[in-house]
């Protein structure tokens, strides 16, 4: 069976989409049960143990809506979400001269991160929902909002 181009391209996002998520899930989990190897590495760098709670809630957040469907500005907060911690995990690292081991996990999901962010198809990019385009509310993207004649941008004619 040959593949095509976009089936390639398909593949590609949701591969390192799920990927993403699911390191995601598991380290949200884990800061929030306060399970190795997140946790112990968390406080070893110095950062207080309540950090784990609230980044453990907030990574769980930003798996579920990487993988939902729409929600396109929520996505971008969740993938720069995703993508600060990963790279302050690696800065943390560096800064504390922790073995070079220590980056390559968090340096190689930033990059999946990345890949992933950069691989959406258009109906999970914010640029392909302009502000005021009514997305998931029953109209079309860029159509007048109700009330409004055709062709006309607001009620003054």
């Amino acid at each position: 069976m040959r593949t095509t181009g976009l089936t390639r391209t398909t593949t590609f996002y949701w591969t390192t989409t799920a990927l993403v998520a699911a390191e995601s899930l598991g380290g949200g989990l884990a800061d929030l049960l306060r399970a190795p190897p997140f946790y112990p590495a968390m406080i070893a760098l110095g950062y207080p143990p309540y950090l784990a709670t609230i980044m453990g809630a907030a990574k769980l957040v930003a798996a579920v809506i990487v993988l939902a469907p729409a929600l396109p500005r929520l996505k971008e907060w969740a993938y720069a979400g995703i993508l600060i911690t990963l790279i302050g995990a690696v800065a943390s690292h560096v800064a504390t001269r922790d073995s070079p081991a220590a980056v390559i996990a968090p340096a190689a999901f930033a990059g999946l991160a990345l890949l992933s962010w950069h691989g959406r198809p258009a109906s999970r990019r914010l640029d392909a929902h302009p502000p005021g385009a009514a997305v998931g509310r029953g109209r079309e993207p860029g159509r007048n909002a109700p009330g409004l004649g055709p062709g006309r941008a607001d009620s003054a004619g």
